[in-house]
């Protein structure tokens, strides 16, 4: 989500910077916020705010990503096997009404452990939708677009220059770790961000009493490296072990089950000689 105050050049630098998924974090005017924790040579990917959506409660820590191998019963971070199938559980917070239309989340799993993430190995994508209040709008007037509490909007949605309508959805996915899967410690790439960081802009409408209005950005222009302006990125590290061996219990050979059988007949022969005497 988008405020009001970067209307202006900055935004403009913004989305200029952030057209694509660059191999390698581009220079950014506003310093970075947030930075990939990936070793090498994973490629970076880095954000400049977290200020409208994040993964998870804390901004900055790795609490948005968890995933299951019982089903969903109970999450954490734990091993994974071969053979498993894994229940991600992605945590997006974002604000619930803004100025641009939507937030992207994407998560990238290195399933072959070469240390970069393919377009084949996204293995989640989807968006939460904003409210819509008169086609997301941020109401204000040509003397007073940042929102300062001056009018209903802003009084509902602005507490001293930052907004207080988060709001939690939850995602979830499933993925089967094939026997094409590399064994050892793979990496797990999420990020989120906001369609306004993917070419989306906003614009006022003399028109419509000077609101803004929103057009949507492009979700495929989202990669797993490189710069977006707003959002949050969170790595982990996931441990794939190999499948456990299947133990066979050998059948009896041909000897055994005679041996086996004559000594059950002399079982019977010596219960009958008992009962006789």
């Amino acid at each position: 989500m988008r405020a009001p105050q970067f209307k202006k050049p900055l935004i403009c630098t913004a989305l200029l910077l952030c057209f694509g998924a660059p191999a390698s974090v581009l220079a950014s005017p506003f310093g970075y916020a947030d930075l990939s924790n990936a070793p090498a040579p994973y490629s970076q990917a880095s954000s400049s705010t977290g200020d409208y959506q994040r993964l998870g409660d804390q901004y900055g820590v790795d609490d948005g990503v968890s995933w299951s191998i019982d089903g969903g019963n109970t999450f954490g971070h734990g091993d994974v096997t071969i053979g498993q199938t894994i229940t991600f559980k992605y945590e997006l917070v974002s604000h619930n009404i803004g100025g641009h239309v939507f937030d992207p989340i994407r998560s990238w799993f290195d399933m072959d452990g070469n240390g970069s993430w393919s377009s084949n190995e996204m293995i989640f994508s989807d968006k939460y939708t904003k409210a819509t209040e008169s086609d997301y709008w941020l109401k204000g007037t040509p003397d007073d677009p940042i929102p300062n509490g001056s009018n209903a909007y802003n009084t509902r949605h602005w507490v001293n220059g930052a907004a207080n309508d988060w709001i939690k959805t939850t995602f979830f996915s499933e993925f089967y770790l094939s026997e094409n899967t590399q064994i050892g410690d793979l990496f797990l790439r999420t990020r989120v961000t906001c369609d306004a960081s993917l070419g989306g802009i906003d614009y006022q409408d003399p028109s419509k009493n000077w609101t803004w209005q929103a057009v949507a950005g492009d979700i495929n222009k989202m990669g797993p490296d490189g710069w977006l302006h707003q959002g949050e990125i969170e790595d982990f590290k996931i441990r794939v072990l190999a499948r456990p061996p299947v133990v066979t219990v050998p059948e009896p050979s041909g000897a055994v089950l005679l041996i086996v059988g004559l000594l059950t007949l002399l079982l019977f022969r010596f219960r009958a000689v008992g009962v006789k005497n």
